[in-house]
């Protein structure tokens, strides 16, 4: 699949990789420390569709994605010291300026 993307979309999309599987594993981090199942039980939700999502990006990079460290400490570090509703909106602020990715993304791979 990498052969048909353009060397611009394809960094892009392993940019996307790393993030979902990034935000996987700080789901995850987070869940496991939650006082309440219901709030450990939705994160880890929220970290199997992240998990998905860096698979679906596979697809097209052939690609293992190595999650970013430094962002999964700041993240651990936010967690304990502001909590975890913090810690959440601002992985979702994150995630928000990703869109301009997918835009330019979406004229090689509509379904995206």
């Amino acid at each position: 699949m990498t052969a048909e993307l353009s060397p611009v979309v394809f960094q892009r999309i392993l940019k996307m990789q790393r993030n979902e599987l990034t935000h996987s594993i700080i789901y995850k981090d987070i869940a496991k420390r939650q006082k309440y199942e219901a709030n450990g039980s939705t994160l880890l939700q929220f970290s199997h569709c992240e998990n998905c999502h860096c698979n679906i990006w596979k697809t097209y990079t052939d690609r293992d994605a190595k999650p970013r460290r430094s962002v999964i400490l700041l993240a651990r570090a936010l967690s304990l010291i502001a909590g975890f509703t913090f810690t959440l909106k601002y992985l979702e602020k994150r995630e928000t300026v990703s869109l301009k990715d997918l835009q330019i993304i979406e004229k090689e791979i509509p379904k995206a």
